[in-house]
């Protein structure tokens, strides 16, 4: 039975990851959440940050709840690994499709500060998965 629970753990993180993937690379959906707040600065880019932590943190969640071993506590490397790596993965794409399409390029900082938003988004999945008792057996 964990092998089935794990299945379905790492098919809620591919299903997610895909989909927010797709979506970090959606102009549409850039322009949703920067006019949330009318002002320049950083309420300006909350919004965003606030919904890619999220993202991660749902991704990272499962992909912990996947790799979790019967009884075993859980541990903080692979959930922030996972928001890490795949934040970095959504920038170098993002990277790319900036170049492919002409689009204004983010600078090295906002690059780097959407990783660290990708290990927030991995620690706090952590978080919630050290809160939650292991039962499998």
């Amino acid at each position: 039975m964990p092998a089935v629970r794990s299945k379905g753990w790492w098919t809620a993180a591919a299903v997610f990851g895909l989909v927010f993937f797709g979506l970090s690379l959606q102009d549409d959906v850039y322009n949703l959440s920067v006019n949330l707040i009318h002002q320049q600065g950083l309420l300006h880019v909350l919004p965003r940050k606030l919904m890619a932590v999220i993202a991660f943190a749902i991704v990272s969640y499962c992909v912990g709840m996947a790799t979790r071993g019967p009884g075993q506590a859980a541990g903080w490397r692979n959930p922030v690994l996972c928001g890490t790596l795949f934040s970095a993965f959504i920038e170098v794409a993002q990277h790319i499709y900036q170049l492919h399409y002409d689009k204004q390029e983010e600078s090295l900082y906002s690059s780097a500060f959407d990783v660290a938003s990708g290990t927030l988004g991995g620690f706090l999945a952590w978080l919630a998965l050290s809160r939650r008792p292991n039962r499998r057996r």
